[in-house]
């Protein structure tokens, strides 16, 4: 091969010599023109070419296979020729050409293009003859059945015969090992195939032994005798036979000594490639000081395999049983069910084993949603369940619910199969299996009073509503809502008042308190000189952790930021990305430069880049209090005072201010609170309207049903919580579509979501008191199923904070928050405008003239207070399974730290999230992190 390179690059080079700089060179050659059938020879072509060139078309000649052997491989060469450097690409392309039969074949010329011209290389002529097998291999197949039924097992046996090589002059004989690695990969194997490359993935070889066999001349001769047994299972009906299968063994002809003990003549040659080379390595024939004998010369022959031809037959359609699934063998069926004790509706685990002697890959599960015995009691899933092989067996795996507290057992399932030896039919039953199924736990509707009951009693100790259950699909659904939450800036409209004039009437009356006002003052520092202070007195990260954290949180006013992450994620959700992001770059700098130190270490490296993002902040802050006006702001803090000496009109313009402000701070909250949830699902109202009538629709046909048959109304109920969700997801926000939603999970059993529901509903609706009635319904039903009660109270008796309440939340109904606010805005102005009359001067009638706007002042404050009482929940999740483990981090690798048993509805508090993790903490004080999925936070 190195010989027809350099040739061809000479070639080239006198192309060059003489001028002709363009010219291209291409070149073929065999690697012998003399083989035998089904042995391979090399073709080689090789080309000068440009850097643009097209691969010639793989070659056709008729009773060869011809296929080309990866990719080209490129040479590249440089020369100098009288100081002209010249560089030249050879291409070299490989084909492998394996002829079929026996006769003298001739290779047509191969056409590659280069650089926009055609170079054609000359035809070649190679000779292929039959190697004789005679009595060296002989190859049958046996155990065929004449015929078999579709499906049906069918195990047949590969019998190989191949007589031992012996070498006279250095007498060796080579062993079974030996012999078997002359086979070539140009068997084709047909049927056994499978069996074939299962050993090779395996590491196997087919076990031969030494047996007599009497040859074509009647003579007795030993053979190594190879059997390699599979099981079909016909696939359709037809003829099959061993034509396919033929075996090609390279039968050694000589050994002699290798050149080299790292010879690798047989890898990748045309005598067998890897398999022959392992000849060197076999015991028997390698000695342990490496004699360096190596097989030398070969010859194939080949053998097809004898066999009677076998019918397949189709199942017979006489008899078929209705639920049969093609299962041809003899089989068994066995089921396991859990949990056995369930409330109706609810899931039930079936596990349905087949064991047989078929094809178990093959085995379909019984058709169990046409079974009317099973459905008739338990709500079973229209598809087939998938399965798993193992061993004999496939098990199947699917859910049952139960459809009512009658079910007392689940029935025989049947499997039917064809027995092919008895040519018929056979269903065989597993045994029924006990269960307990209890009532589900939800309100049923004859449970409940009616509203209208409870309105018409004027009893004050029955202003409690019932639950009601029914959802509306009226257009006011649809009506998105903003945050109504009772806002505390109205406490403002009293303290605020009150602290300026004590500020005013010491002002006045006392000059000492002047004197340490101005005092005081002098040392009030601002948050960012605090911070810089705090970080430039820093020992550790700890230090430097909790300066940060305490600025983050006063800038943000955020109480609940535990740690640094906590801090940057209140960033990002503040808007301040960029400088979460660097808070976070410096903060994982300042951690990986200081890992292991645990006091004393020098930050003075980390101090400056501090000090610069704090500064950053600080001006962010301030810019976004100017440009952005927030009611907890404004109501909570009283603008800063530059004068030294108060004056009575100064104490009078900052109460008129604060007064005025404070008259709609209802219109200002909603403006900053809506609920902010991004959805990508864009309806029309005609398209929400629809969906809102067929989700209430199959939440009506739900409870229809769902005394008798509870698995049907978990699937419409379903239904229809998929659809509200869809509402909620397109930005559908109102307190009554969230209490539908409720509903649908309340019913359902999902108590977690329904919680999560009734609460978002309340964060847009605070007053609204069948919301909170049904609320408290769902909580019963978690604290009844934690405390192990079997009843939960339905009806409760009001106290007189109920009965007070209630009355003030018509009063609010009825006039509004904003009059409220406006009212308690004026009683409050001209109460402590009396008030500042006063201090200057003393002789004023203010105690008549004060007690109207204070009798006005106290009870709008008092109804403020009980709107703001009725706060839904002091917690930010809901728990959402029935079984919460808390780790100590994380992660599922961190250790457990608590289980929650029952924990569907428990309520709990968010202490820090990360990635698909959260940290919560109960109301009994225990801490732990959970997946995220296993909660659901309010909207707050």
């Amino acid at each position: 091969m190195n010989r027809f390179i350099i040739l061809l690059a000479a070639l080239s080079l006198q192309a060059v010599a003489i001028g002709t700089a363009t010219a291209q060179q291409i070149a073929v050659q065999l690697s012998t023109r003399e083989t035998y059938v089904d042995s391979a020879i090399t073709l080689t072509l090789q080309a000068a070419v440009d850097d643009e060139y097209e691969l010639p078309a793989t070659p056709v000649i008729d009773g060869c296979q011809i296929r080309r052997d990866g990719a080209p491989r490129t040479i590249r060469q440089t020369t100098n020729l009288n100081g002209r450097v010249t560089r030249m690409n050879i291409v070299s392309i490989t084909y492998t050409i394996t002829p079929e039969r026996e006769g003298t074949f001739e290779l047509p010329p191969l056409e590659m293009k280069v650089g926009g011209k055609t170079l054609r290389t000359e035809a070649q002529r190679f000779v292929a003859s039959k190697s004789e097998t005679g009595d060296l291999l002989f190859v049958e197949v046996e155990g065929g059945a004449s015929q078999v039924y579709v499906g049906q097992a069918l195990v047949q046996t590969l019998k190989i015969w191949i007589k031992p090589y012996i070498d006279r002059e250095n007498n060796i004989k080579l062993d079974a090992g030996n012999m078997w690695n002359t086979v070539s990969q140009q068997t084709n194997w047909g049927s056994f195939g499978d069996r074939m490359q299962e050993l090779d993935s395996n590491g196997q070889r087919p076990g031969g032994r030494e047996v007599l066999r009497t040859d074509d001349d009647g003579n007795e001769r030993a053979y190594y005798l190879y059997e390699i047994d599979t099981t079909l299972y016909p696939r359709r009906p037809g003829k099959i036979d061993a034509g396919d299968l033929r075996v090609v063994v390279n039968y050694p002809t000589e050994i002699g000594r290798a050149r080299d003990p790292f010879d690798s003549m047989f890898r990748g040659g045309p005598f067998g490639g890897s398999r022959l080379s392992q000849l060197m390595d076999e015991d028997g024939f390698a000695s342990p000081f490496r004699n360096r004998l190596a097989v030398t010369a070969v010859r194939p022959i080949s053998a097809q395999a004898s066999v009677d031809e076998t019918t397949i037959l189709p199942i017979p359609t006489e008899g078929r049983p209705e639920g049969y699934r093609g299962a041809v063998g003899s089989y068994r069926i066995l089921t396991e069910a859990g949990p056995k004790s369930v409330n109706a509706g609810d899931p039930i685990e079936l596990r349905i084993g087949i064991f047989g002697d078929g094809p178990m890959e093959l085995v379909q599960s019984p058709p169990l949603a046409q079974l009317t015995s099973l459905t008739d009691g338990f709500k079973v899933a229209d598809d087939s369940p998938g399965g798993f092989v193992h061993d004999d067996s496939k098990v199947f795996l699917t859910t049952v619910r139960p459809r009512n507290e009658s079910i007392t057992e689940i029935p025989a399932i049947p499997f039917s199969f064809f027995h092919p030896q008895t040519k018929s039919y056979k269903t065989v039953y597993s045994e029924p299996i006990p269960i307990t199924v209890a009532k589900g736990e939800v309100l049923a509707f004859d449970q409940i009073v009616s509203n209208h009951q409870a309105a018409e009693d004027g009893d004050p100790s029955n202003v409690v509503l019932q639950p009601n259950f029914d959802n509306s699909d009226s257009a006011s659904v649809l009506e998105s809502q903003r945050f109504d939450t009772p806002a505390s800036g109205w406490l403002a409209l009293i303290v605020v008042p009150a602290l300026v004039w004590l500020v005013t009437f010491l002002a006045v009356r006392t000059s000492v308190f002047r004197t340490a006002w101005a005092s005081l003052r002098s040392c009030i520092l601002s948050e960012r000189t605090r911070c810089q202070s705090d970080l430039e007195r820093a020992q550790s990260l700890a230090d430097i952790e909790t300066a940060l954290v305490r600025f983050i949180a006063n800038g943000l006013e955020r109480k609940q930021l535990r740690g640094m992450q906590s801090a940057i994620g209140a960033l990002r959700l503040a808007g301040f990305r960029e400088l979460a992001l660097a808070f976070e770059t410096e903060w994982n700098a300042c951690t990986r430069r200081h890992s292991g130190i645990a006091e004393h270490v020098d930050l003075s490296s980390s101090r400056q880049r501090l000090f610069h993002l704090v500064d950053r902040l600080d001006s962010g802050l301030r810019r976004n209090r100017k440009s952005d006006v927030r009611p907890a702001l404004s109501t909570s803090r009283k603008p800063a005072d530059k004068s030294t000496n108060p004056a009575p009109a100064q104490g009078l313009l900052v109460l008129l201010a604060l007064g005025l402000q404070s008259i709609a701070p209802e219109t200002l909250h909603a403006e900053s609170t809506t609920p902010q949830h991004s959805h990508s699902i864009a309806l029309t109202g005609e398209q929400q309207q629809v969906i809102l009538d067929e989700a209430t629709q199959t939440y009506r046909q739900a409870m229809a049903v769902i005394e008798t048959d509870r698995a049907e109304a978990n699937e419409l109920l379903s239904t229809a919580m998929a659809k509200y969700q869809l509402l909620i997801d397109a930005g559908v926000h109102s307190a009554q579509l969230f209490q539908n939603q409720g509903n649908a999970c309340f019913q359902s059993g999902r108590l977690g979501a329904a919680i999560a529901n009734y609460q978002n509903g309340l964060a847009l609706n605070p007053l609204d008191r069948q919301l909170k009635t049904n609320l408290d319904a769902v909580m019963a039903v978690v604290e009844s199923k934690r405390s192990g009660e079997s009843e939960m109270p339905l009806e409760k008796r009001a106290n007189v904070l109920d009965v007070v309440s209630y009355f003030n939340q018509a009063l609010l109904a009825a006039t509004g928050r904003t009059v409220m606010l406006g009212l308690l805005a004026l009683s409050s102005l001209l109460f402590w405008a009396l008030l500042f009359v006063w201090i200057f001067r003393p002789t004023f009638p203010v105690r008549i003239l004060a007690i109207g706007p204070f009798i006005l002042l106290a009870v709008s404050a008092i109804s403020l207070w009980l709107a703001s009482e009725t706060k839904h929940t002091n917690f930010q999740a809901v728990l959402v399974s029935k079984q919460v483990v808390l780790h100590s981090g994380d992660g599922q690798e961190f250790d457990r730290v608590a289980e929650i048993a029952s924990a569907d509805g428990v309520q709990v508090n968010i202490l820090e999230q990360r990635s698909g993790w959260l940290q919560i903490e109960t109301a009994q004080n225990q801490q732990g992190w959970i997946p995220r999925e296993d909660a659901i936070q309010f909207w707050q």
